[in-house]
């Protein structure tokens, strides 16, 4: 991992431990917390089926998880989609259908 995304994944893996990355409503996240984070959540998606090119609609409230969803897609060289979650339930199925994601 050198360039993009997942350069700076592992730019923030190296952060101090200490020093806090990313916060929000539910907690924060160190930037060696963050890697885990976006570690997991990416194993979550190929123990999912999620493969290379597949795209992955998150509708995320702002919180930490929001901020790891993009870095956990393109760990796996998926596609993030993400959908505002205030978004109306017709607004939101037009962006789905139109995605057409894996999951």
């Amino acid at each position: 991992m050198d360039g993009g995304l997942l350069g700076l994944l592992d730019r923030v893996a190296a952060r101090p431990p200490e020093q806090a990355f990313v916060a929000g409503r539910g907690g924060g996240l160190t930037g060696p917390g963050f890697h885990e984070r976006a570690q997991a959540m990416a194993s979550g998606f190929s123990e999912a089926g999620v493969r290379a090119g597949d795209r992955v609609v998150g509708c995320l409230e702002h919180d930490v998880d929001l901020a790891v969803f993009p870095f956990a897609c393109a760990w796996i060289g998926a596609i993030s989609v993400l959908v505002n979650p205030r978004l109306k339930p017709k607004q939101v199925r037009h962006i789905v259908e139109d995605a057409d994601p894996s999951l």
